[in-house]
């Protein structure tokens, strides 16, 4: 990697300048022909190097498939580039191990629990829309409310469009 710098404009320059000063420029510093930013060594605009990091990080013993977070974290600890954590989880979405065996990450359902049974009329009620009639006196819809104790079902015609608001008139 550090053979490759030259090749960098942008990196090219601010070797360049660290060289000049005799110190550290901005965040970044050279250590050893390696240019590192706050300690990180910098990894330049390749892509084939990135990748086989990615693939390291990512695929190997190191990184198990551990997902997009774990293996930002582990690369974030040793290199630098723009825009890291995206190229990360770009390469974690193209991941076929990854999409093959993503993990269920929601509990068990478990087993269904019965209502409570109501102990006097009007406790409880269970409320429904029926929508879709010609009109008739003006009136489009039914709403149709049942009482859960008494099993009475009582229905109110309404007008108007069915919508999240409605409102009954």
């Amino acid at each position: 990697m550090k053979d490759t710098y030259s090749e960098d404009t942008k990196i090219q320059k601010i070797i360049d300048k660290i060289q000049l000063l005799q110190q550290p420029y901005k965040q970044y510093e050279w250590q050893g022909k390696v240019l590192k930013r706050k300690g990180r060594i910098v990894v330049r605009q390749q892509q084939e190097v990135r990748n086989k990091l990615l693939a390291y990080f990512h695929e190997y013993v190191l990184g198990g498939h551990s997902g997009a977070s774990h293996t930002y974290k582990r690369l974030k600890q040793i290199f630098y580039w723009k825009r890291m954590q995206q190229e990360v989880k770009d390469w974690v979405h193209k991941c076929i191990v990854c999409q093959r065996n993503k993990p269920v990450l929601t509990k068990p359902a478990g087993l269904l629990q019965p209502l409570p049974v109501p102990t006097q009329a009007w406790q409880c009620l269970a409320m429904d829309f029926i929508v879709g009639f010609p009109k008739s006196n003006g009136k489009t819809i039914i709403l149709v409310v049942i009482d859960r104790y008494t099993k009475y079902a009582h229905f109110v015609a309404s007008q108007g469009s069915f919508s999240r608001k409605l409102s009954f008139s």
